[in-house]
């Protein structure tokens, strides 16, 4: 899907582990202060006590993966489900906020869900169906 098409708060499907057909897909809401997603964060690589942090530059960065040569993973806040998601998983989703995001210490909740980074749209494939 294209970013623009993409909006906070809606269940999409997700292809978590890459874009082969027979990769499992799971449930995953983007987090935005807005009705588009366009916030970026970037993975703190264990500075400090926070998972996530704002990337530096943070009007001039695009998504990217984190290698060893840049400074980590930049991408669109995002919480994902299991692959077998029930509808009261696919309602605490919903329930999460950017501000959830910001202030989490690990990307893992302790309720299951887990706060990700989306550097490509691609792996997301359209709207839940379950």
């Amino acid at each position: 899907m294209r970013k623009q098409d993409v909006k906070p708060g809606v269940v999409y499907t997700y292809k978590h582990w890459g874009t082969h057909p027979v990769d499992p897909v799971v449930p995953i809401v983007f987090l935005s202060a807005y009705a588009w997603v366009g916030i970026l964060r970037q993975d703190a690589r264990g500075y400090g006590d926070l998972a996530f942090k704002r990337p530096v530059m943070a009007g001039t960065r695009k998504p990217q993966r984190g290698t060893v040569g840049n400074d980590g993973t930049i991408g669109y806040p995002a919480v994902i489900g299991s692959p077998e998601a029930s509808e009261q998983e696919l309602a605490m989703l919903q329930a999460f906020t950017l501000n959830d995001f910001d202030n989490a210490r690990e990307p893992v909740t302790p309720d299951g869900p887990e706060f990700i980074l989306v550097t490509s749209m691609a792996r997301v494939v359209g709207e839940w169906e379950g």
